[in-house]
Order: structure tokens, then C-alpha cells, then sequence
């Protein structure tokens, strides 16, 4: 089993959305199995794909996946994820943060 960990500026609900487009029957041919808020699992093919999104503090996305069997295919995924450009993340660190 394998744990990846990404920051994304992809909303939480965007990354498990897109995850759920790769992974799934159109994608990788896995079965959607179990879905809240903040995660989604899906099975098949003799492993699985847990992925969890949640809102970091500084406005990113930190996205987290475990998986068996489909390393390859997560490291797709990963690369495919809008992430933030140099410009984005020096004006998030010089901007004052709103409390």
C-alpha cells in the first residue's frame, strides 16, 4: 500500500470530482464504492484508490490518496491537478491574512 500527498488549488469538492472521473469505470475501470463530503473510495481490479481533500488554512487544497495496486495511475492523477503558479503563491505569501 502507498500514501501520496498533494497541494492543489483545486477546491475540495473539485478534487474528489476529478478523482472520481479518473479513477472511475471511464478512467482506471474502478467501482465507486464509498463517497462523503471530504473523500471517496473506489475498488477494483484486486485494489483501490482512497482519496481525501480538505481545505488547508492558507486556502489550498491538501489532497491525500492511499492505494494498492494503482501507483502509476495516481501518479497521472497527481500531475494533472491545477496547481498553483509562481505568481499565485508569492502574492498568497505577502498578502495579510484575513481573520
Amino acid at each position: 500500500m502507498a500514501s501520496y500527498s498533494v497541494l492543489t488549488s483545486a477546491t475540495p469538492p473539485e478534487a474528489l470530482r476529478r478523482a472520481i472521473e479518473f479513477f472511475g469505470p471511464s478512467g482506471s475501470g474502478l467501482q465507486l464504492t464509498t463517497r462523503d463530503m471530504a473523500s471517496a473510495r473506489l475498488d477494483g481490479g484486486g485494489g483501490h484508490v482512497q482519496v481525501v481533500a480538505q481545505r488547508m488554512p492558507d486556502g489550498r487544497t491538501e489532497v491525500q490518496i492511499e492505494t494498492m495496486h494503482f501507483d502509476e495511475d495516481v501518479r497521472r492523477f497527481v500531475a494533472r491537478l491545477p496547481h498553483e503558479s509562481f505568481l499565485g503563491a508569492l502574492l498568497r505569501r505577502i498578502r495579510p491574512r484575513r481573520e
